[in-house]
């Protein structure tokens, strides 16, 4: 009675291929990574080698990066969807300064506040700033961050964004970005207008802040956001200063 032989040199062979399919799925991700540092996919300023100006995107969560750090602009509108009719290109006009509209649909002051410090970040010389309030900045803030928000976009750290890199919604930001640079599409107004972000016939209904607390809510509430606004004026004399 013969018992079957095993062939042990199948083994090497299989684990050669496993090898290479691991090597090979290894160099792509690193080749995607490469090519996600070098597109920059949020024209964040972080990274970004072939010098594609602006992003292709409606949504202002993303959006404002590309725009907050744009040194064609001196002045900023900062909010929420209660100041994204305020149009930058008029106050510009009305001004004589260079208004970008940054205000972020649905965003709390954590997030609007976030917004502004990467505005501030890159730009040395501020001339003007519009902060839109609402009753939200007047309520206390005991949330913890927006899940749905990015603020690894606007922090300083580019490790935390790279890391976000490798991600499908960076991967068709890239996509559009080298379509720019390619000429095939055209970039989002720079300026952040409401009709940019809301084009004729894609109009959605901007929900209606609710009223107001009464006053004496108000007065023991936790306004550290004003608190904070308080604090930012100082930096922004000193900016409007150095540049006389």
């Amino acid at each position: 009675m013969s018992l079957p032989i095993s062939n042990s040199d199948s083994s090497p062979e299989w684990t050669r291929c496993l090898v290479a399919c691991v090597g090979a799925l290894g160099i792509g991700a690193l080749l995607l990574l490469v090519l996600m540092i070098v597109v920059d996919p949020y024209d964040s300023g972080r990274f970004g080698l072939l010098g594609i100006d602006g992003v292709d995107d409606r949504n202002t969560h993303t959006a404002s990066a590309s725009r907050a750090r744009d040194a064609n602009f001196d002045s900023a509108i900062i909010g929420n969807s209660t100041a994204v009719l305020l149009d930058p290109v008029e106050l510009s006009r009305a001004t004589g300064l260079r208004f970008v509209q940054l205000s972020v649909m649905g965003a709390r002051p954590r997030e609007e506040f976030a917004v502004l410090d990467f505005f501030l970040r890159h730009h040395p010389r501020v001339r003007a700033l519009v902060v839109v309030a609402d009753p939200s900045w007047c309520t206390h803030d005991r949330e913890g961050p927006w899940p749905g928000f990015p603020y690894w976009l606007y922090e300083e750290s580019s490790l935390a964004y790279a890391a976000r890199l490798m991600s499908a919604p960076a991967i068709e930001h890239a996509l559009q970005r080298l379509s720019i640079g390619l000429g095939l599409r055209k970039r989002s107004d720079p300026t952040g207008s409401f009709e940019d972000i809301w084009p004729p016939g894609v109009f959605h209904e901007i929900n209606t802040p609710k009223d107001a607390p009464p006053a004496a809510t108000i007065a023991s509430s936790d306004v550290s956001a004003c608190d904070r606004v308080a604090a930012t004026l100082p930096l922004l004399n000193t900016m409007t200063r150095s540049q006389r």
